[in-house]
């Protein structure tokens, strides 16, 4: 896969921390058509937005409803959920190959649209995700990209796993760190790196 391919999807996901259209408590995403050949559905982790009761409110329950164990079609509740909400407000352009990313909580909703909605030519792109499947849950034409010091990338794994893709990792830097963990380094990696995965 291109590394250009991954870049888009890191800076949309980065776009969306920015700003994001939000459905629910859990759901934060946004849509991005400035390139001729894709069309990309962004969709990101947990943000701590504090500003605001609406916001303090939204974050904990966000929190909440992530750390809960129940799984429906085989995925976390949180993700089915937010990809199914999205899916009732998105149709993706019928000119255009859809990139679906996700980063960190988000990051398990990229496999989980292609498997249910993916289109041929359609690419995931999960960014630091926590494992959330149940079962082997084999998907084509989707890449997750995982830092093997990010602490987030194993939450969970007594319960859930993470989907049968294909995987690139970043170079080992020795040690757990959280700030392996933040989009903005995988985005340093992807634009100082520039060879195809």
């Amino acid at each position: 896969m291109k590394k250009s391919i991954l870049l888009m999807a890191a800076m949309a996901c980065q776009k969306v921390y920015e700003k994001s259209i939000t459905i629910g408590a859990s759901t934060d995403y946004d849509v991005f058509d400035d390139d001729p050949e894709y069309q990309i559905l962004a969709f990101t982790g947990s943000s701590l937005k504090l500003n605001g009761w609406k916001n303090i409110l939204n974050t904990i329950t966000d929190w909440m409803w992530n750390a809960t164990l129940l799984w429906r079609d085989s995925v976390k509740l949180c993700n089915y959920v937010s990809v199914h909400r999205v899916r009732k407000v998105f149709t993706p352009d019928p000119n255009k190959k859809l990139i679906v990313t996700g980063h960190s909580k988000a990051g398990p909703n990229a496999p989980y649209w292609i498997h249910k909605f993916g289109r041929s030519g359609d690419i995931g792109v999960s960014i630091e995700a926590p494992p959330a499947f149940r079962g082997t849950f084999h998907v084509d034409n989707c890449i997750g990209i995982i830092d093997p010091n990010d602490p987030v990338t194993k939450m969970g794994e007594l319960t859930f796993n993470h989907p049968d893709i294909q995987f690139f990792y970043l170079p080992d830097d020795g040690g757990i760190d959280i700030d392996d963990h933040r989009i903005e380094r995988i985005i340093s990696f992807l634009k100082n790196n520039p060879v195809d995965i």
